[in-house]
């Protein structure tokens, strides 16, 4: 790992929150979720988090790599 990646890698390990950004039919929608690095998976980590979509206008997807 690089100098930058590892500076990347420590500031995500520090941060307990992460932000989403969507766009739906009511324009942008910006929520903050928590996310974990696991970095004995993967070549760079692994990025998961949890997000619960309440709102009738449909679900969200997504994933990190």
């Amino acid at each position: 790992m690089n100098r930058a990646e590892k500076s990347a890698t420590k500031l995500i390990e520090n941060s307990a929150l992460g932000m989403l950004i969507t766009h739906g039919r009511s324009g942008l929608d910006a929520n903050h979720i928590p996310f974990e690095l696991d970095t004995s998976q993967g070549e760079n980590g692994t990025l998961y988090s949890c997000a619960v979509n309440t709102r009738a206008e449909g679900k969200c997807t997504f994933s990190l790599e």
